[in-house]
């Protein structure tokens, strides 16, 4: 039934002494990839003065865990409580979701490949210059512009592409028409404004791929994208991408100075917390651990040294995944699509609210958003240098793949996204001085 799952867009010819499985396969090419390891050279929210600020590497890694994570406690709610069985026990698509543990963490690690140097800030740059949108620039890499083969990129899975496909419908369908250029200031400057956001979505360049996933496996591909529905493995990412932002990104913002105990107090009110503080009094362990009595108490203790901060972050994640439920979609019949993943509501409101107070008095700070204009223009400074005069000022293998592609400024695009925040400062300061 699931064979079709591990299919490739080119087929692998495994050797009678390679052992592993088609998805420790997949794990294994992106470890090795350059798009995995450029991840390190991308800032996640503001490196401040930390010498160790998260990265989108970093970032990546958590994500990674905190999947697997969420699969482990999924797993074991299905062994003592399954929502499907048969005469013989499980019923045979749920053993096979959780059959091989690398899909977790390949969907973790491959997540925000396709974010550009200056994370969302860079993706609404390069989307004023032509469509782009960050998950859609994922798919992009994994299945062309890696080198590991020469036509498929890594040449993943097919479960592993649907795992990072977190929007089923192209760009041109998403969008409510073309983009506007960027908006020129009095000086000149390029402006980048919410008339820039991408819509959620794959890169119209990538509808065969999206095509032959869903051509072999058993389910309405139309169906899907007017629902807009994530495969179970593409959910269960999305949802530990959402806990690592609302603790990890708010433990980061804390050490970098960047949020106020004021400010959390206000944002996320007493009522919020009091299903992790009943949680976290229930499962005390250690000597020194000591039940909380209200939310100002856990605002201490976030405001607290490091070691603090960290037991009290790892707590407010065992409090979501203690929290994470499977349903049934009786509508669909591959186990990919017919199992979903959620949160129960009261941890799902707390984790929304540190979200949105790690994006309101953070991502919106006057600190971040000032960097903003300065990496936009940098991006915006080179593609106009770089798409009046590509075979002069691309490097050699862009140069080759900008003249196979019929001088595509997508090119373009795909080589200033792959770019480092260094590196889109050093080559700035090259080009344009």
């Amino acid at each position: 039934m699931n064979e079709n799952w591990y299919e490739r867009l080119l087929p692998r010819a495994a050797s009678s002494q390679d052992p592993r499985t088609p998805l420790a396969v997949d794990y294994a090419r992106v470890i090795h990839s350059s798009s995995f390891r450029r991840l390190a050279g991308k800032t996640q929210i503001h490196s401040g003065d930390s010498d160790i600020p998260r990265t989108r590497l970093t970032h990546s890694l958590e994500v990674s865990q905190i999947a697997l994570g969420i699969a482990q406690r999924l797993q074991a709610q299905m062994i003592v409580a399954p929502i499907e069985k048969n005469t013989d026990g499980l019923a045979p698509g749920i053993e096979a979701l959780f059959a091989d543990p690398f899909i977790w963490q390949i969907v973790g690690l491959c997540h925000d490949l396709g974010h550009p140097c200056g994370s969302h800030a860079g993706e609404e740059a390069l989307n004023s210059c032509l469509p782009y949108e960050g998950n859609g620039q994922t798919l992009r890499i994994l299945t062309k512009l890696e080198s590991h083969t020469a036509e498929f990129g890594l040449n993943l899975t097919r479960r592993s592409l649907l795992g990072i496909l977190k929007y089923p419908i192209s760009y041109t369908e998403a969008s409510d028409g073309p983009t506007p250029p960027p908006r020129r200031g009095i000086s000149g400057i390029p402006l980048i404004g919410p008339e820039h956001l991408p819509p959620k979505c794959f890169l119209d360049s990538e509808e065969p791929v999206v095509e032959w996933l869903f051509a072999g496996i058993d389910v309405d591909y139309a169906f899907i994208k007017a629902e807009r529905m994530k495969s179970f493995d593409a959910q269960l990412m999305d949802l530990a991408d959402d806990f690592a932002y609302s603790v990890a990104d708010l433990d980061d913002a804390i050490a970098l100075s960047m949020m106020k105990p004021d400010w959390l107090a206000a944002d996320v009110p007493a009522n919020a917390w009091k299903g992790f503080v009943e949680h976290h009094n229930a499962y005390l362990t250690g000597a020194t651990r000591k039940p909380i009595t209200d939310h100002r108490q856990v605002v201490s203790l976030l405001m607290s040294g490091s070691q603090t901060r960290r037991a009290i972050t790892g707590s407010i994640v065992n409090y979501f995944l203690a929290n994470v439920r499977m349903s049934v979609n009786e509508e669909m019949t591959d186990p990919l699509y017919r199992y979903r993943v959620s949160i129960a509501p009261q941890a799902a409101h707390l984790m929304d609210l540190l979200k949105k107070c790690v994006y309101d008095r953070v991502i919106c700070s006057p600190k971040v958003q000032q960097e903003r204009v300065r990496t936009q223009r940098m991006i915006i400074d080179l593609y106009d240098a770089m798409t009046y005069q590509p075979l002069r000022y691309l490097p050699e293998r862009h140069r080759e793949l900008f003249v196979a592609s019929g001088e595509d400024n997508r090119v373009v695009a795909d080589y200033i996204a792959g770019m480092t925040d260094r590196f889109l400062e050093t080559t700035h300061q090259r080009l344009i001085g």
